[in-house]
């Protein structure tokens, strides 16, 4: 089973492939710090494409009040993703999907073990710019 620590490095590898060459920059959140923070910001070469990811690296976490959907919904951005492992996504698919179109959040399905795949399965967008609410990722963006 992936951890959350897994599923954040898939993420970020998946984002850097995707946009590779174009400008972006990476916020980790250590899992160590506060509930109240989300597990990775994306910013994708513009300020108003910030994405929001919050790794579960089980079913619980993903319904769980302090995780998962309740932790995105506390966050602003332009995209919103719920990354979980496979596994995970084939226990309660129907939920899961239902869940995130119900919310406008996308999700990202994450298999391997040393060797990441990340499928997107659903993608929202929300126009408006978002990187002000993040003041480390603010500052760190005007800086690069």
């Amino acid at each position: 089973m992936l951890t959350e620590k897994d599923i954040v490095e898939a993420i970020s590898r998946y984002f850097n492939r995707l946009h590779r060459g174009k400008s972006r920059m990476f916020y980790n959140e250590a899992t160590k710090l506060s509930r109240n923070r989300i597990d990775l910001l994306f910013v994708q070469s513009r300020e108003d494409c910030i994405h929001v990811i919050e790794a579960e690296p089980n079913l619980n976490r993903v319904w769980d009040p302090s995780h998962g959907f309740a932790q995105l919904g506390k966050h602003r951005g332009n995209y919103k993703w719920l990354a979980i492992p496979r596994e995970v996504y084939e226990e309660d698919k129907r939920n899961i999907r239902r869940e995130c179109r119900r919310r406008g959040i996308g999700l990202l399905v994450v298999r391997g073990t040393e060797r990441f795949s990340v499928e997107r399965k659903l993608k929202f967008y929300r126009e408006e710019t978002f990187l002000h609410l993040y003041p480390r990722a603010y500052v760190y963006w005007h800086q690069a």
